[in-house]
């Protein structure tokens, strides 16, 4: 009988028992062998990882402008192959893409080496565009801008920006005194001024950088104060105000033309044309100026009168009535003792 419960061998037979030991050790290393290659046939995937965000392309250079267009577009290339280094993995790839952002005389120079394909890398192709256009001797070009440097009125902060741009490309960048007393002439006449009361002789370029920011902040701050207390400059109101109202505006009345009666030649007919409109503006109660009513000729909208106009006038008048009438002199109606007369009142009056 062999030794494994499930398994019945028939009478009669005798199977040595190493025999039987090493049937089952066999059985199970078979099945040992069969689960193990079942896991090594299963696939393994290798982790995968995403790629950088895509920063914004170079700008193009066109080869124009000197060398600080070409310093700004090495730049930029070089911030853009080390941010999107996955991006760009081969060498070929990051010439191709240095040689795309190029045009005008920058293009055509660099030309010939790409297509026969000596550039290794793109470091090589901004070697030959800073042979050919970039600046023979930057150092000095970059001294003579940073001599020439003046704060004028601008603030001390934006004047240490361009100051430290152009130290960093200059003859002096290994010289801190040297710039020191570089950035010390080249400040305003009111920061010197400031500065006059502190000893900065044994201060160091960063020392003396951030005190002139200190005593500029506050000359600026003053500054400010005492434009906000300066009084405002008394401007004269206007002569003319317009009155609008929430209906149409009424258009103004025109001003009415002066009617008097001319002075004619001295005909009988001229004097009797005179006598009859200033006794009918009288009657009627109308201006002797402009001959319309509800005013009197001292408040006439067309102007006064001259005395002499109607002096002349009411001479001519009375005349006309003593001639016609000579007792009419000593008549208490008459137009010469009637002291309310309104042709007498308003040549008073006028």
């Amino acid at each position: 009988m062999s030794d494994h419960p499930d398994i019945h061998m028939p009478e009669g037979h005798h199977e040595p028992a190493h025999q039987t030991a090493v049937t089952w050790e066999g059985l199970v290393q078979l099945l040992q062998a069969a689960a193990g290659g079942s896991a090594a046939a299963q696939p393994t995937t290798a982790p995968t990882h995403a790629k950088s965000e895509k920063t914004p392309d170079v700008a193009v250079y066109d080869g124009l402008g000197g060398s600080e267009p070409l310093d700004r577009f090495e730049a930029a290339l070089k911030a853009k192959f080390k941010i999107n280094a996955d991006r760009f993995p081969m060498a070929d790839a990051r010439v191709n893409y240095a040689y795309g952002r190029l045009k005008g005389r920058a293009a055509e120079h660099c030309l010939v080496g790409f297509d026969q394909g000596t550039y290794a890398d793109y470091t090589d192709v901004l070697a030959a565009l800073r042979e050919a256009l970039g600046d023979p001797d930057p150092s000095y070009t970059y001294s003579i801008k940073l001599l020439a440097l003046k704060q004028a009125n601008r603030a001390f902060a934006d004047h240490l920006y361009d100051f430290r741009a152009l130290a960093r490309r200059s003859g002096f960048v290994d010289q801190p005194k040297a710039l020191r007393e570089l950035l010390r002439a080249s400040i305003s006449r009111e920061l010197t001024a400031q500065l006059a009361i502190i000893d900065v002789r044994h201060m160091d370029l960063d020392t003396f950088a951030s005190e002139c920011l200190r005593q500029d902040a506050l000359l600026r701050s003053a500054a400010a104060r005492a434009a906000a207390s300066k009084p405002k400059p008394w401007t004269k109101p206007s002569a003319t105000t317009t009155t609008t109202t929430s209906t149409t505006t009424a258009a103004a009345a025109p001003r009415p033309t002066p009617a008097v009666v001319a002075r004619g030649d001295g005909s009988p007919m001229e004097i009797d044309t005179r006598r009859t409109e200033m006794l009918r503006r009288r009657s009627q109660g109308l201006c002797f100026s402009c001959g319309q009513g509800n005013h009197m000729a001292k408040d006439c909208p067309a102007g006064p009168v001259k005395l002499r106009v109607i002096a002349n006038i009411l001479a001519d008048t009375q005349s006309a009535a003593l001639e016609n009438n000579p007792m009419s002199l000593y008549d208490d109606d008459s137009d010469s003792d009637n002291d309310d007369d309104p042709v007498v009142a308003d040549a008073s009056e006028n």
